[in-house]
């Protein structure tokens, strides 16, 4: 009854796990779908982030300034980058699903119970989470990368720009991959049979650790630097503007109205700036201007610096997040407003080179690290496989060599129960040994006792008849001491009892000869074991 149950009860649960197995969508489009998700997501956290962590200008993202100057306003651009990454990621997982995208029928080959077919899916099961997940990070930033260099870096605004996008593509990354891993997991779990060979694709430990912990490293680093510098740079920018304003207005304290260019020029001389790359510059009425050190003004900072700076009380800016800004004052000249100002450096380019490389260092200096720990712990854990696949095949262990324990965590738990395991093994071999010498001494007594009654059978007739024997001539020994001192015996009687008694002697020297042969025998037999015991 318990077993009919119990078989109704398993029927039961792989016919529930197959309706629901059958109920499961197409995994390219279940992973694509949560994939967008975690990008549409993603885009809107860092819509309003990317402006912040770049220092743009105020009032340079979907404005007029920004449709005059980019011609495309910041969130077409924005929306442009997010469907080119979700057309690309399309394409991509297309070409990975290829062979798998109708995944349904998963159930019809673990049904047929096709092994080929099924170590197949298992196969694929094992290496497509970690092709999407590379593909996810890798062609959407290489794409976006070649898009840049095509169109070209104007400063580090465009480099860190790349860097907060790849910092998003791996974060989305990490949370498709942990998606698809969990999906085909189940998928794993259901194709499971005992006849399967082992997968010949091995993905270690090592491995896995870089894949999942280096972009979350990469992702918090770069992130928390970018948010950093972007609070410092803010503060710094903010410093100088303020130095720097005061020092202008001073300078031009008393000047009212530009007579002649020469005098922009004198007082702007006069003007100390921190740093060599900090120059000074005017803008003509007609919108030419000059340079301290001759250098060009970019459109962008000429564009701002008229139309949006005196918003800001004369702040300016080179560009988007550009490391470059500027203090300026206007004044009335002859044919309109001359600009007069300073424009300095926030952040030398030196300071960005010199995070990334301190980045590179970090990130090979974690790498090691992770390495090192996926090491411990997978010679850890291959330790203890090993000696469970001993005992698993019933090799000579040692059972007596017990693992250390020298972490108090699952490791130091795993390492316990493997020592109990082994205690147990150790046991039950010392048991198994010890029935055996009972069941080898039982059969010992059985082959002993069928060999005493055979012996038994055997000497029992030869007896018998040696009893016989020796009472007849007892018989004729009494009836002989009779007729020792009877006058009545003749010789002859004698002769006749001397005959009988041989005559019985003969009968019963074939006994002891053949009861002879027998104890020989069993001799023969019982001698050779023990020495082979011995």
């Amino acid at each position: 009854m318990r077993q009919d149950i119990f078989y109704y009860c398993k029927v039961s649960v792989v016919t529930l796990n197959i309706f629901r197995f059958r109920k499961q969508k197409q995994p390219n489009l279940n992973i694509f779908c949560t994939y967008i998700l975690v990008i549409v997501a993603m885009g809107v956290i860092f819509y309003p982030l990317f402006p912040i962590l770049l220092n743009y200008p105020p009032s340079s993202i979907n404005t007029k300034f920004d449709i005059e100057f980019s011609h495309i306003p910041y969130y077409q651009q924005y929306v442009i980058i997010i469907l080119l990454i979700m057309l690309l990621s399309f394409i991509c997982f297309k070409l990975i699903f290829k062979n798998v995208s109708k995944w349904n029928y998963i159930t019809k080959v673990f049904e047929s119970n096709n092994v080929n077919a099924i170590q197949k899916i298992r196969q694929k099961s094992f290496l497509i989470p970690h092709f999407v997940y590379l593909m996810q990070i890798l062609i959407p930033v290489a794409l976006v990368g070649i898009l840049f260099i095509i169109l070209g870096f104007h400063n580090s605004a465009d480099v860190k720009f790349f860097i907060l996008l790849t910092v998003g593509l791996t974060f989305t990354g990490v949370i498709s991959y942990l998606f698809s891993k969990k999906y085909f997991r189940q998928v794993l779990k259901y194709t499971y049979l005992d006849n399967l060979k082992p997968e010949i694709t091995r993905i270690g430990l090592r491995l896995k650790f870089i894949l999942q912990l280096f972009p979350l490293f990469l992702f918090s680093f770069l992130f928390i630097s970018l948010v950093g510098q972007s609070g410092l740079l803010r503060e710094k920018g903010n410093a100088l503007f303020k130095s720097y304003q005061r020092e202008i207005q001073m300078k031009f304290e008393g000047v009212s109205h530009i007579q002649r260019e020469e005098e922009i020029q004198q007082f702007l001389k006069q003007v100390r700036t921190d740093t060599k790359d900090d120059i000074t510059f005017y803008i003509k009425p007609d919108g030419s201007y000059k340079t301290s050190d001759n250098s060009r003004l970019s459109d962008f900072f000429l564009k701002y610096t008229k139309e949006l700076a005196f918003e800001y009380y004369g702040h300016t800016y080179d560009y988007y997040g550009s490391d470059f800004q500027g203090a300026v004052i206007k004044l009335p000249g002859l044919n309109g407003d001359w600009i007069l100002g300073i424009k300095y450096i926030v952040s030398s380019p030196r300071n960005f080179v010199l995070i990334i490389i301190s980045f590179m260092i970090l990130s090979i200096f974690v790498i090691l690290v992770l390495l090192y720990f996926a090491k411990t712990f997978a010679d850890d854990i291959a330790l203890i496989a090993l000696g469970l696949e001993e005992i698993a095949e019933g090799s000579e262990a040692d059972l007596n060599k017990k693992i250390a324990v020298i972490s108090n965590d699952e490791i130091g738990d795993l390492a316990i129960a493997f020592n109990k395991v082994q205690e147990r093994e150790k046991k039950y071999i010392e048991d198994i040994k010890k029935q055996q010498s009972m069941i080898v001494e039982r059969e010992r007594l059985v082959s002993l006792g069928q060999m005493i009654s055979g012996i038994t059978h055997n000497l029992k007739t030869p007896i018998m008849s040696l009893s016989v024997g020796i009472a007849s001539i007892k018989e004729l020994v009494a009836e002989y001491q009779a007729s020792i001192d009877d006058q009545q015996v003749t010789p002859d009687d004698h002769r006749e009892i001397a005959a009988d008694m041989g005559a019985w002697l003969n009968e019963m020297t074939p006994c002891c000869t053949y009861m002879s042969d027998v104890l020989t025998t069993i001799k023969g037999q019982i001698i050779p074991e023990k020495s082979s015991r011995a």
